[in-house]
């Protein structure tokens, strides 16, 4: 179908302001490129671990096919359309410029998209959106690879018009082009607004069990983590090869390192260590209904135990060759993921087979709680799926997005799953704070919590404690009211000289040998729920005098405490009682390492 339409009268007035401005386009169009400079490392590490994006040619569309109708090379003598319509057009000869106007509503969501490489033209093309007062408000070079879209939110009524151009003035006759003007609907998780922002390239995302949110950032090879109050910090930077990151089911924050392992990372200081090795460019990992670890190598899928020990190795048949790029387990314990194809796989029992294909390009995959699966295309739009396959929501968000984009629900303040989902952000198409931002989904278009696989959380309180030296302690470690047969256990670091931790109460109890901090790690386990915790007990110095010392050691009665007494046998010589010993040694400010046979107080 395809007709066309008399310019209206207004068309070929004086539009001075517009008429200006098509004078500065060369120059407007050379200013914008370096911002793509820019913006090269992000698009080198996206093409590098995605591929370049694939798309269809247009959004579908109900209007009309339109013919450029020459000249056209002028905001005064744009050809018209209308809103979903195609026009259809050659940008001829070098330096030609094609505009179109159409009248659009205040609010209106549009969705302008120019497919040229895509229908195997040579153009490169620019588009620009102009204002009904004659101001440019929008641009794009390069979206779907070299092809360009705009989406632009109308802030109020009237006559709009958009031109394409050849990048850099070229052009020619077979410089052909097919230019989509649509409407976004919005979808019931619409309109999306910022949970967080001023990330380069954000990708792995892991949902932390006290309303946290932890992101590796591909471009810059740094960890963060986003507080319940939406301050983010850096967690470690230079992190080489950070792809995916993951909460495990015993709680460990761990992430895949392509340079060929899995690492563990301290929530609250960053450190890393290895806690799996000798992979082969690992990407992507889930965790399994029982804590398990499955991690995407280049070739298959490795699953591990809560210990880091090999279970079993799958091999990949229908994506091989392909790049794993996100992965999820399903409620009914299936493999899921996405290679930088379009489509989506599961993995049963020893093959793997498509479950879901689409004209955009899969990335991103959430399941909630009843097993419906969310999916990012990474073109800027989020579908919903049912436990069949079949599409149940076709767009359930698409304000605010651009790919990569990957998925997260978030955990409440006690560990919990919410219905909270987290999109991520590079930004093909966006500006800040979206590009590079992640946006969370209206609570309307989510309809159920998220799903977590593995264990859930067991919160534990009693994280710092004071103590004092040579005095009997006792700290209680609690686990969450109305949980009960509660196992603890030391998972890391040291207690406090003198400490010990009893595991079947949680109770830290001794005295106290040597003053300092410690900080240790505890893990609790009770009806399937892990809870790990940072404990730092501060072990503090008495006052105690000198002359209180000699007045003790000379009979006077009260002038030490038996505290007092093996305080100061610990820090002296370590005999079981105080003595005259213990007396010059303190006097002299000497440590528990000091012999009484050698020489006290003297200078050097």
């Amino acid at each position: 179908m395809s007709r066309t339409r008399t310019r209206p009268l207004w068309a070929h007035g004086c539009l001075c302001a517009w008429v200006a401005l098509l004078v500065t386009a060369g120059p407007v169009l050379a200013q914008a490129r370096p911002e793509q400079a820019k913006a090269a490392a992000a698009q080198a590490v996206y093409r590098g671990l995605f591929g370049d994006p694939v798309a269809p040619i247009g959004p579908a569309r109900v209007g009309a096919e339109v013919n450029e109708s020459e000249p056209n090379g002028s905001l005064s003598d744009a050809d018209a359309v209308e809103v979903e319509d195609v026009a259809v057009g050659t940008i001829d000869p070098a330096g030609d410029q094609d505009f179109y106007w159409f009248t659009v509503g205040e609010g209106t969501t549009l969705e302008i998209d120019v497919a040229a490489r895509r229908i195997g033209s040579p153009l490169d093309p620019v588009l620009r959106l102009w204002s009904p007062a004659g101001s440019m408000v929008a641009y794009n070079d390069d979206h779907y690879g070299l092809d360009s879209r705009i989406v632009y939110e109308v802030p109020r009524s009237g006559v709009y018009a958009v031109s394409v151009a050849g990048f850099g003035g070229e052009g020619g006759p077979g410089y052909h082009y097919r230019l989509n003007l649509g409407v976004v609907a919005p979808g019931p998780g619409d309109p999306t607004t910022i949970f967080a922002t001023g990330f380069t390239g954000p990708w792995g995302l892991a949902a932390g069990p006290e309303g946290r949110l932890f992101v590796a950032d591909l471009v810059r090879s740094r960890l963060q983590v986003v507080g319940s109050d939406g301050e983010v910090n850096t967690l470690a930077e230079n992190v080489e090869g950070l792809f995916d990151i993951a909460i495990d089911g015993d709680g460990r924050l761990l992430a895949t390192l392509l340079t060929g392992s899995v690492v563990e990372f301290d929530p609250e200081t960053g450190a890393m260590e290895t806690f799996i090795n000798g992979l082969t460019r690992p990407t992507a990992f889930a965790v399994g209904l029982d804590g398990s670890l499955w991690v995407a190598e280049s070739e298959g899928f490795t699953s591990f135990d809560r210990s880091g020990e090999r279970i079993e190795r799958l091999e990949r048949s229908e994506s091989e060759g392909e790049t794993v790029i996100s992965m999820a387990v399903s409620p009914a314990g299936a493999l899921h993921y996405t290679t930088e194809r379009q489509r989506v796989y599961r993995v049963d029992e020893t093959e793997d087979h498509t479950v879901i294909e689409s004209g955009g390009v899969l990335e991103g995959l959430a399941f909630d709680q009843d097993g419906y699966l969310y999916v990012a295309d990474g073109m800027g739009r989020v579908d919903l799926y049912d436990p069949s396959y079949a599409l149940a929501v076709p767009v359930v968000a698409r304000s605010n997005l651009g790919g990569p984009s990957n998925l997260v629900f978030l955990r409440d303040s006690e560990g919990h799953m919410t219905s909270r989902l987290l999109v991520s952000n590079w930004g093909r198409g966006l500006e800040p704070p979206y590009r590079g931002g992640i946006v969370e989904l209206d609570l309307e278009g989510v309809r159920a919590p998220g799903f977590l696989a593995g264990l859930d959380y067991l919160r534990i309180s009693g994280a710092e404690a004071e103590a004092v030296m040579g005095a009997p302690f006792a700290h209680q470690l609690e686990a969450e009211a109305g949980v009960s047969g509660v196992s603890w256990q030391l998972e890391g670091g040291e207690l406090p000289p003198g400490l010990t931790l009893i595991a079947g109460t949680g109770l830290v109890e001794g005295i106290p040998e040597e003053a300092g901090s410690w900080t240790f790690r505890i893990r609790a386990e009770a009806d399937g729920r892990v809870g790990r915790a940072r404990i730092t007990v501060t072990v503090l110095e008495p006052v105690v005098t000198v002359a209180s010392i000699a007045n003790h050691l000379l009979g006077v009665v009260g002038a030490l405490t038996v505290d007092h007494e093996r305080y100061l046998d610990l820090r002296g010589n370590r005999n079981g009682r105080l003595d005259v010993g213990d007396y010059l040694l303190f006097r002299a400010g000497g440590a528990s390492t000091v012999s009484l046979l050698e020489p006290i107080g003297r200078e050097e």
